[in-house]
């Protein structure tokens, strides 16, 4: 436990809540941490803002999804100066617990219902929001370079090959012709959705993990539920997903699948940068195997002859 239960037990009691137990809930990808109030329904979050993280960014967040009655937690107390959240615990049914190939289809509509419903939300009160531009983007996409071309293969790469990887992805992100104008929450994925058996429809998914959203395309969050290394889907119902996607938030198909191929190729680029920096910096090994999954992925799209400027340029910096 990183932070003094002393100070969790002021934040309880002055929520007349005296007697309890608290377990702490596994996360191992950032520096927030959860503990659960045994028998209470109350969930605290630790989201230490020395680390980058933001109590503030979640409240906007849970205001603006609470706004269009989905389903994220109640915020009952908080504690700015210890960086301490008091909030509704949804349980432990997580999606990727959940699914079965009974129920696989169902789930994954209402996840998507769910995204079409932020889509076509165009009165979502977020101009304090920073857009998802391309300098973020790139951002992000540049720690595959950092921490797996460099620090796990070990490759030295210059500032014009650099450069290089700058411009292709520029170039494709500058061809996108979709909006840029929606919620995007970024983790959209099963392992950040929660099944709540007393509720119907979309609002049986329980949303979490959303603090670090931003304003850019919707086809982001899409991706990263249907292309998710942790649960990777068989075409016929990501297929079928890409169609219905399209039809709810009235995009031709095409586009959608132009969309797709650069946001998961950029997301699992930075996946991968990621994955290797919580081995390499933070000694955490048991992502690193999924790398395998997101490589699966960006092969995919870099068949396209769309992609063939940056397949090319894979090849001549990891065969060389």
């Amino acid at each position: 436990m990183a932070i003094d239960e002393n100070i969790i037990r002021s934040l309880l009691i002055r929520n007349k809540i005296s007697k309890y137990k608290l377990e702490q809930i596994k996360s191992d990808a950032s520096y927030r941490e959860y503990y659960r109030v045994l028998d209470k329904n109350f969930l605290i979050m630790y989201a230490p803002k020395d680390k980058g993280e933001s109590l503030v960014n979640f409240e906007r967040i849970n205001k603006i999804l609470s706004s269009i009655n989905l389903s994220v937690s109640k915020i009952y107390d908080a504690d700015y100066q210890n960086d301490l959240l008091l909030i509704e615990d949804f349980g432990n049914d997580i999606f990727s617990k959940k699914l079965n190939p009974s129920n696989e289809k169902n789930l994954y509509e209402k996840a998507i219902h769910l995204l079409s419903t932020i889509h076509n939300h165009s009165d979502l009160k977020v101009q304090n929001l920073k857009k998802y531009n391309f300098e973020i983007l790139l951002h992000e996409s540049e720690l595959f370079i950092e921490w797996y071309l460099e620090k796990h293969l070990k490759l030295n790469l210059n500032n014009s090959e650099k450069n290089e990887f700058h411009n292709i992805l520029e170039k494709h992100f500058n061809s996108l012709t979709l909006k840029q104008n929606n919620l995007v929450l970024r983790d959209f994925h099963v392992d950040n959705l929660i099944y709540l058996n007393d509720r119907d429809g979309i609002h049986q998914l329980g949303l979490i993990d959303y603090q670090d959203a931003l304003i850019g395309s919707s086809v982001y969050d899409f991706v990263s539920l249907i292309e998710d290394v942790r649960h990777p889907i068989k075409n016929d119902l990501k297929n079928s997903l890409v169609e219905m996607y399209s039809k709810l938030i009235s995009v031709d198909q095409n586009e959608l699948k132009k969309e797709i191929s650069f946001y998961s190729i950029q997301r699992n680029l930075k996946i991968i940068g990621i994955f290797s920096r919580l081995k390499y910096r933070d000694d955490k090994n048991n992502y690193f195997p999924m790398i395998e999954v997101a490589w699966g992925f960006i092969t995919i799209h870099l068949k396209n002859n769309e992609y063939k400027d940056l397949s090319n340029w894979m090849n001549n910096i990891m065969n060389n």
